[in-house]
């Protein structure tokens, strides 16, 4: 899935954001900052498949206008932003996952493996690929 981390790390330049890829410790977590409109990834993380979904989730973060540091948010504050932010993941990873797919091979469970996305996701997954077809106009 290099090649989606590589589409969605150019989704985010082509939007002026800054990327930082560094080896941290494999659990340290990726970051948004919105001041700098960058975010970081770790590229010793411990599940190299989740790298796009992450990269997309951050870039998300800056898309949404999410200001600050979550981690000082309320705690239903925080959950909008985290949700709002995995549904514009999903936005951005759907079309370059499924681009080359016909709809009646469209796999909710291949991509969400192939992404390790996770399984709450299932049903805004299904969705926002549903959306995606009937968007390109091939139900």
């Amino acid at each position: 899935m290099d090649d989606i981390l590589t589409q969605v790390l150019n989704y985010g330049f082509d939007r002026g954001i800054g990327i930082y890829m560094l080896q941290l410790k494999p659990w340290t977590k990726p970051q948004a900052n919105s001041e700098a409109n960058a975010i970081v990834l770790n590229t010793n993380w411990h599940n190299k498949k989740e790298l796009a979904f992450q990269a997309a989730h951050e870039i998300a973060h800056l898309l949404d206008g999410d200001r600050g540091v979550l981690y000082y948010a309320t705690k239903p504050a925080k959950t909008a932003a985290e949700g709002e932010a995995n549904r514009t993941a999903l936005k951005i990873v759907v079309p370059m996952y499924f681009a080359d797919t016909d709809p009646e091979d469209a796999n909710l469970h291949a991509f969400m493996s192939d992404l390790a996305i996770p399984c709450w996701l299932e049903d805004e997954a299904r969705l926002t690929i549903h959306k995606h077809f009937e968007k390109t106009g091939s139900k």
